[in-house]
């Protein structure tokens, strides 16, 4: 299945809905690892940036060949291995993650886009298509300390492959 709204390359890709991309992060306690995953973390920045706040939505991906994703509007997600990918029914807004797995402020919001998944064995495959763009994700079924990833990563599958 995947998402047939169409997208208009002359339009900016950042703020499309009222989304908005450039939304700055949210002030944090701490800096410790994945302390942005966590499910009050992330709907407090879907908030901010007028994204509605479910969690049931959200998966965390590695983009698989960083070097098939450094051109096109959408290339800014090319500095951000890891990323939050959020799936709304007009689009896909992905968070950039630094290394350690918090928001880096990198967003990217790909109106239209079209989604494929598959599976595999230890991880899924996404592939995100915007603006002519395809970037290919990994998807791991499971991530210690973060427990909303293995039902989204299922329901994820099971709608888009």
């Amino acid at each position: 299945m995947t998402n047939s709204a169409t997208t208009n390359a002359d339009q900016p890709i950042a703020a499309s809905q009222g989304y908005n991309a450039e939304t700055p992060v949210p002030p944090a306690m701490g800096n410790s690892m994945y302390r942005d995953l966590k499910e009050g973390r992330i709907k407090e920045y879907k908030k901010a940036i007028g994204l509605p706040t479910t969690i049931d939505n959200v998966i965390y991906g590695q983009i698989q060949h960083l070097a098939s994703a450094l051109v096109g509007p959408i290339a800014t997600i090319a500095t951000n291995k890891n990323v939050l990918v959020d799936f709304e029914d007009d689009g896909v807004f992905i968070f950039g993650l630094n290394v350690a797995c918090n928001f880096n402020g990198k967003n990217v919001w790909a109106p239209g886009a079209k989604i494929e998944m598959s599976s595999g064995m230890l991880n899924d495959s996404l592939v995100v298509e915007a603006n002519g763009e395809r970037i290919k994700y990994t998807v791991s079924k499971r991530l210690l300390g973060i427990p909303w990833q293995k039902e989204n990563a299922k329901a994820a599958l099971a709608k888009f492959s």
